[in-house]
């Protein structure tokens, strides 16, 4: 069980160092935090943030595109507009289910 799954972990409880690189945060009805951040080519959110890491990332072309997302995600399934998601290679070219395939 992660900290934030027993506590609710929120941006504030984090030391700086952790938050520091996040542009925006949310939390899901579960509980999870989740965060913004800016890579060199793109953008990701991470999923599930809490004192050690994150559990799972999704990766956006804009930083519209993540923010569209995470603000209508209820945290099952995936969100939508994401183009890849590295834990599981899969990959949407087009950012839809239809597009989906395996790196």
């Amino acid at each position: 069980m992660t900290i934030a799954a027993v506590s609710g972990v929120r941006p504030e409880d984090l030391p700086e160092g952790i938050t520091k690189p996040y542009h925006q945060f949310w939390i899901l009805p579960d509980g999870r935090l989740c965060g913004l951040m800016r890579l060199l080519f793109h953008w990701t959110v991470h999923v599930d943030i809490d004192f050690t890491g994150y559990r799972e990332r999704y990766c956006f072309m804009t930083p519209e595109l993540a923010i569209e997302a995470m603000d209508q995600w209820d945290g099952t399934g995936d969100p939508i507009n994401w183009h890849k998601h590295p834990s599981t290679r899969r990959l949407r070219p087009d950012r839809t289910p239809a597009s989906e395939c395996l790196e």
